[in-house]
């Protein structure tokens, strides 16, 4: 070892010390140049190079003695303090002086370490001023630091170099305050590498500092609850050796009212530092105060102790204790509308009644719970933050829990405020937990080895409070209201429906895709219900602009719906025209009568029977999705009018009894599915009568009291109730007639007719119009079975040539209203072609219509496609021909297409002859040999025309994204809500199993609606891939931004789910 007295004139070593130096001084940091003087009086420093010690020494307390008895330092180590230096050889010439150093390494590899390698070295007697050289090893850059501190642990000086590594150690840090209070040092540097030091200085007084305390808070500022009591601890720390006994109080007179110290006095002579604990009580009636300064008072006993008294003013405050009382109110379960939610009564605290769900779901549906819950107390004054849910779900019969059960609500956290007025909370798109059901929990089977169809599920809600703190807790033996078990969760399996959609063109307009104009309406109907792209067109301009009125322009577009329907019935359950908005067009037929079973021609065969009336046609107006696109296809399935409101009842029109309001009222509360629907507000849009910026009544879209600008229409709880019961499998109704046939998970809905064995037949169609007129408006040649029907006023009477009677035949008849308009008599037959010369229309046996064949058929020629050609699927296709007509009768043509080379064909247009047509090629379907048919009708004779085979390209499939919306932001934890479709090349729907999620490259399953939890947090693109038969694949992609979650399982993680279909077993 090399100790050496300087004298403090030194000043090459001094003046480098003070440029760096930063002191503290009357409680501010000042640097050395401030103090460029030496210190006055003689001042002997000693110096600690570490050559002493032999390699590899652990420096503690050999340096204690350093500069005479108990002058020197004593390196320490602990969680704060660091390690201990260990004596290293370095190369000559990288230490101010000599070859070793002190090494400091960081060996605590914990999380919760402070994030540097340090050391600190502590002194017997108080000390003015430091200096130590520095250096790191390795090579990167490194901020050391000196940090020196009094004998209460404040910070009273610092410096700091940033050297870098394995360039010596010879960086100089210094620290100085005005007077001797350097009690403790701590040399810190980053953890990029070990730091080393080398001759430490520090000074030795002459004159020995005088004998002193110091006290400090350990911790604090204070805070003691209401009715709790908090701990003070002081901190006595001995300078300079003093000894004898030190008593500490609390100025009684400081403390906060009501709130007392114990103990009173206490007594020290610890010759350490040593902590002295005071205990602070609180009344429960204390009155809340902040900061408040408490005075410590510390009186030594004598000169040998210190030389005063000492005071330490400390913060205390009183904190207001808040006990509140969870409780949920109710449960919600809706799939788009719903009565009322299951309320808990007032006065039922006990978590363990179980209550039965009233209203009726379908299986598969987007389903919805919202579950109601607030604080039962008044306090805290701005709610209990913090709040969480957990939403079980249970097998009814057998208890077992649901694939991925529990759920975490969708938004995560909520907080809950005093006494909800539930009203309110209702149509608050943010006033309830909200989750939205995995699809499998609403698959409407039991587990495997049951038979039962709509199982029943259990849903059970648990609040899950906040951490308890001294100030915020729910009190004592309340718990039992933070459950609420809802059961019979009933969801009825529904026969699935196709739609064949037509586009109804009129020059010059355009509608929208099939998609969009029918997706209002397919959320507003409990069943799957599919709609492919369009499948043809019919040209309708002609009518329009003829200026007839409007209930004759519904008869003959309806016709041709009807025209197309007849010759491709397996196309779908329903043919619906989309007209442009400004053609005013509506019109349905419906299924079912009156809830009569009758001798109709068509019927629509579900699981357990049929449903039988008209031809299933409509046409509906694109600009109206729920007053006229959804109304008529009800009307369809069957709803009458939602009440007599506007004249629901009046001509002919048929309305059902709406009590207590008679204008068809919704009569509940509305929520659109649409994922985002509510916007800032909340997930879901509400829809609920006089509700901020809506409309003071909703009606259903049945009623005619509903506004046909669709801002005040939505399903009604009747009218939702009422499908579900029509369209369920295993109900009972007066028009379906039971069937043997066996219950299955999935049967689409078929279209039949009475025909069994096909042979010539002449279809003929006309209509009444509202003022009573007879219009036949077809007759065209069809293979079928003559039909037959009732009794009724109207026959057909078919005559040959000579005049004599072939046949006379009561007509199918049903009437149906027109919307807007007055009522339409749909007329219907199917004769026998043979020797047929005329046709005519009686009421009554007096004739009221005839239509008479030509002499002459027409004739026609087809010009494009041309043999071979290939057709590619983008833009329009055309379609020419050349017709005529001998007679000058007007011609109707029908464009037919085939993919198998004439042995099948779909109708892809209808419309007055022009000698060419234009669709759109995304209307036919790939093939290597397709051929064009063209048939002409001159009102009564008909002459085909086939194309030549060519070539049309096959194109990937189409593919919707409906859930998640794009942008949709979740938490992690919550269950993310997938569904989607496609639809091949030949409008046929993608196999479940060739549609597949991912979310980024990572799959999810396959499946058209699949549910997921415990995706990362962070942006994700959540892509829908599509594969038809031919291996063609095409893929839709939307964002959605997965929240971090503070909500883990025992593992310490988010729980990850796939939700698989239940009916399969698996996930149970």
């Amino acid at each position: 070892m090399r100790l050496s007295h300087l004298l403090s004139v030194l000043v090459f070593s001094f003046a480098v010390w003070f440029t760096m130096a930063h002191i503290f001084v009357q409680g501010e940091f000042l640097t050395g140049r401030s103090l460029q003087a030496a210190a006055a009086g003689t001042v002997a420093d000693t110096v600690i190079d570490f050559d002493d010690l032999p390699l590899n020494t652990v420096v503690s307390t050999q340096y204690h003695n350093e500069g005479g008895t108990d002058a020197g330092v004593d390196f320490v180590q602990g969680f704060q303090a660091g390690t201990l230096p260990v004596i290293a050889q370095v190369a000559a010439g990288e230490a101010p002086s000599g070859t070793q150093i002190g090494k400091i390494t960081f060996i605590c590899p914990r999380p919760e370490c402070p994030g540097a390698t340090n050391t600190t070295g502590r002194f017997q007697f108080a000390k003015q001023q430091i200096q130590v050289s520095v250096g790191a090893f390795g090579t990167a850059a490194n901020t050391i630091r000196l940090l020196a501190f009094d004998a209460s642990g404040l910070l009273v000086a610092e410096d700091a170099v940033t050297v870098t590594g394995g360039t010596g150690f010879r960086n100089q840090l210094a620290v100085r305050t005005s007077s001797p209070r350097i009690a403790s040092f701590r040399v810190q540097g980053s953890t990029v590498a070990p730091i080393g030091i080398d001759d430490l200085t520090f000074d030795n007084p002459e004159t020995p500092p005088p004998l002193d305390f110091a006290l400090s808070l350990v911790h604090g500022p204070i805070e003691v609850v209401q009715g709790e009591s908090a701990v003070m601890e002081i901190a006595v720390a001995r300078i300079n050796n003093s000894t004898g006994n030190i008593r500490l109080h609390i100025d009684l007179a400081t403390l906060p009212a009501r709130v007392t110290v114990s103990p009173q006095v206490v007594d020290t002579a610890a010759p350490e530092r040593v902590r002295i604990t005071f205990t602070l009580a609180a009344a429960q009636d204390a009155a809340p105060v902040a900061g408040q300064l408490v005075t410590v008072v510390a009186t030594p006993s004598g000169p040998a102790a210190g030389p005063a008294p000492k005071t330490l003013e400390v913060p205390v405050s009183v904190l207001a204790a808040f006990v509140y009382d969870l409780r949920i109110r109710g449960i919600e379960v809706t799939q788009g509308i719903s009565f009322a939610p299951v309320l808990r009564p007032e006065d039922a605290d006990s978590g363990g009644q179980v209550y039965q769900y009233p209203f009726t779901l379908y299986a598969g549906g987007k389903t919805i719970v919202r579950v109601y819950a607030d604080n039962a107390l008044p306090t805290p004054a701005g709610g209990v933050e913090g709040v969480s849910m957990r939403l079980y779900g249970f097998y009814g019969e057998t208890g077992s829990p649901l694939q991925g059960s529990p759920l975490s609500p969708e938004l995560g956290k909520r907080t809950l405020t005093s006494r909800i007025d539930l009203a309110q909370a209702r149509q608050d798109p943010d006033g309830a937990f909200t989750f939205t059901l995995p699809w499998n929990w609403t698959e409407g089977f039991q587990p495997p080895g049951t038979v039962s169809l709509g199982f029943p599920t259990v849903l059970r809600a648990e609040l899950v409070p906040p951490r308890e703190t001294p100030t915020l807790k729910e009190c004592e033996g309340c718990q039992a209201n933070n459950t609420f078990t809802l059961s019979d969760v009933h969801y009825h399996p529904t026969s699935p429906f196709r739609i064949a959609p037509l586009r109804l063109r009129v020059q010059g307009a355009s509608v929208p895709t099939a998609q969009a104009a029918f997706r209002q309406a397919r959320r507003m109907t409990p069943t799957r219900i599919e709609v492919p792209n369009y499948l043809g067109t019919i040209n309708i301009t002609d009518i329009v602009q003829s200026g007839k009125p409007l209930d004759d322009q519904q008869a003959e577009a309806i016709d041709r719906v009807f025209h197309w329907f007849e010759n491709n019935r397996s196309a779908g359950n329903m043919a619906i025209g989309v007209a442009p908005a400004f053609a005013g067009l509506e019109f349905s037929a419906p299924l079912h009568i009156a809830g009569r079973v009758v001798d109709f021609p068509y019927c629509v065969t579900f699981v357990v029977g049929q449903i039988c009336g008209g031809p299933p046609i409509a046409v509906v107006n694109a600009n109206r999705p729920l007053t006229s696109v959804a109304h008529e296809l009800h009307h369809g399935l069957g709803r009458p009018h939602a009440s007599p409101c506007g004249g629901g009842g009046a001509n002919g029109q048929v309305a059902e009894s709406w009590p207590p309001d008679q204008q068809g009222s919704i009569q509940g509360v509305g929520l659109d599915v649409r994922t985002n629907s509510g916007g800032d507000t909340g997930p879901y849009r509400l829809i609920a009568p006089g509700l901020s910026g809506q409309p003071a009544q909703w009606y259903d879209f049945m009623s005619y009291c509903a506004s046909t600008a669709d801002n005040d229409s939505w399903i009604s709880t009747h009218g939702w109730r009422d499908l579900i019961q029509m369209l369920s499998r295993g109900a009972s109704h007066d028009f379906i007639t039971p069937s043997a046939a066996a219950a299955q998970p999935e049967q689409a809905l078929e279209i039949t007719t009475p025909s069994t064995v096909t042979a010539p037949t002449l279809i003929v169609h006309g209509w009444v119009g509202s003022t009573g007129t007879v219009t036949i408006t077809a007759v065209s040649p069809y293979d079928g079975q003559p039909a037959e029907f009732a009794p009724s006023p109207f026959h057909l009477v078919v005559r040959d040539a000579a005049g004599e009677i072939l046949s006379d035949t009561p007509m199918y008849t049903v009437s149906s209203h027109v919307d807007g308009g007055g009522v339409l008599t749909f007329l219907w037959h199917e004769v026998p072609a043979s020797e047929a010369a005329s046709v005519e229309i009686t009421l009554n046996g007096v004739g009221v219509a005839q239509r008479v064949r030509s002499p002459n058929a027409p004739q026609v020629a087809i010009l494009s496609p041309q043999p071979g050609e290939q057709i590619e699927r983008e833009g329009d296709f055309v379609v020419r021909w050349e017709a005529s007509d001998a007679d000058g009768d007007p011609l109707m043509v029908t464009i037919d297409y085939s993919t198998d080379d004439g042995q099948s064909f779909r109708t892809l247009y209808v419309g007055p002859n022009e000698n060419g047509a234009v669709v759109p090629s995304a209307d036919l379907a790939g093939a290597e040999s397709a051929r064009i048919r063209v048939r002409v009708n001159d009102g009564f004779n008909e002459t085909t025309a086939l194309s030549a085979p060519f070539n049309v390209l096959r194109v990937p499939p189409s593919v919707t994204i409906e859930a998640p919306a794009d942008g949709q932001r979740i938490m992690q934890n919550a269950a993310l809500y997938l569904s989607g479709e496609g639809f091949d090349d030949a409008f046929q729907p993608i196999a479940e199993e060739n549609l597949c999620w991912s979310a980024g490259s990572t799959p999810i399953g396959c499946g058209a609606q699949l549910s997921t939890t415990g995706l990362a947090p962070g942006l994700h693109d959540i892509r829908l891939v599509a594969q038809d038969a031919q291996g063609l694949s095409a893929s839709a992609a939307v964002t959605v931004e997965v929240l971090a979650s503070d909500e883990v399982d025992e593992t310490g993680t988010v729980q990850s789910n796939v939700f698989l279909p239940l009916i399969s077993g698996e996930g149970s």
